[in-house]
């Protein structure tokens, strides 16, 4: 591998927004005497991190040109999983979304939205010269639909939603009629009454303490109170990870859908704002991949990244301000968790293998 080609101006980017995520859950398990190694969320989340290092260098040196061409197996493995998980996952708070290897949790939903990109590419490439067909448009859409609807029935979602910008941004990349999107969006405005019927009713919940969190204060709408008030409590400086109040116990999945929150608290305004512009500089970079890309699938590929990134960072903090609803999406880098970490780093690793030596 020549290591001269790694983007790492992407890397260090990533590290940062890493460290960032281990400093918000220092009061969590940092300087918490933990006997098992397995009970401690730091050293577990450096571990992931290790290891989505590994697959980023593996990554780039094998090429985003392996990963599409494979992308048709990947596509069907990743069916593959989103059954798996609902046949044999552990059911964990209601919803059924993991799988458990060698004592190592997995969630397919994450991996499939890295599996929708590839095929989409390829797709989108193989048939660049009729993409204006109506055929082609619905048929990758087809592609789409059978991923957001397994992921759906888990339930997930944040994530069974987040495949539909991704499948948006990569079509109006590649010039499909804008005609044919109107349609898909007066068909979702068509059936929206059937969706909300098929909602689980805690999801329904959180649909509606969006519009009034004070309708449910103590339970749908809990997470969304608190999770304003830790933003606000932080003012401009924040309260600072190091002094061990450990103010915001408060706040279910702190470590996890919620980590701004505690991060907002902690580092305040200023805390906040490093972490979004760190997120504009990764995506900004992606972008720059992508305009700079010698082919379309390049292009694509770039676009279809920077977009998943960009939605699950936007969701996340939309979520904790308020501003958007509660759907269960972590953010990039930070959050805890090894599937989320994995794939993002899977996909750069792609990104990174276009750029070429001058």
């Amino acid at each position: 591998m020549n290591f001269k080609n790694i983007d790492y101006k992407i890397l260090s980017i990533v590290s940062v927004l890493f460290l960032i995520g281990i400093f918000s859950l220092s009061d969590k398990g940092l300087f918490n005497k933990v006997p098992a190694y397995s009970h401690n969320l730091i050293y577990k989340q450096i571990f992931w991190f290790i290891i989505s290092l590994s697959i980023f260098f593996i990554s780039h040196w094998l090429g985003y040109q392996r990963f599409i061409e494979l992308s048709p197996f990947l596509y069907l493995f990743s069916l593959c999983l989103l059954l798996l998980v609902l046949l044999i996952g552990p059911i964990k708070s209601g919803a059924q979304r993991w799988l458990h290897f060698g004592g190592l949790n997995f969630q397919p939903a994450e991996f499939s939205k890295l599996a929708a990109i590839l095929i989409l590419t390829r797709y989108f490439v193989f048939h660049k010269d009729e993409i204006k067909k109506t055929k082609i448009f619905f048929i990758s859409l087809g592609m789409i639909l059978p991923l957001a609807g397994l992921i759906f029935i888990q339930p997930d979602l944040g994530s069974a939603f987040i495949l539909f910008p991704v499948f948006i941004c990569l079509s109006l990349l590649c010039g499909v009629k804008k005609k044919n999107l109107l349609i898909l969006f007066l068909l979702a405005i068509l059936f929206s009454p059937l969706f909300w019927g098929i909602l689980k009713d805690y999801q329904k919940k959180r649909l509606l303490v969006f519009i009034n969190p004070h309708i449910d204060p103590l339970g749908a709408g809990y997470t969304i109170i608190q999770a304003k008030i830790a933003i606000g409590s932080g003012r401009l400086w924040g309260k600072w990870w190091w002094k061990g109040d450990n103010q915001f116990s408060f706040l279910p999945e702190s470590h996890t859908d919620f980590i701004f929150a505690s991060l907002g608290e902690k580092w305040g305004f200023l805390g906040g704002a490093l972490v979004i512009l760190l997120y504009y500089l990764l995506v900004k970079k992606i972008i720059e991949a992508g305009i700079l890309a010698h082919n379309l699938a390049e292009r694509v590929l770039a676009v279809g990244v920077a977009t998943l990134i960009f939605s699950h960072f936007f969701i996340n903090i939309g979520m904790c301000l308020g501003i958007l609803p509660v759907v269960g999406i972590p953010l990039p880098f930070i959050s805890y968790g090894g599937s989320n970490l994995v794939v993002n780093m899977l996909a750069l690793g792609m990104v990174s293998s276009f750029k070429k030596e001058v």
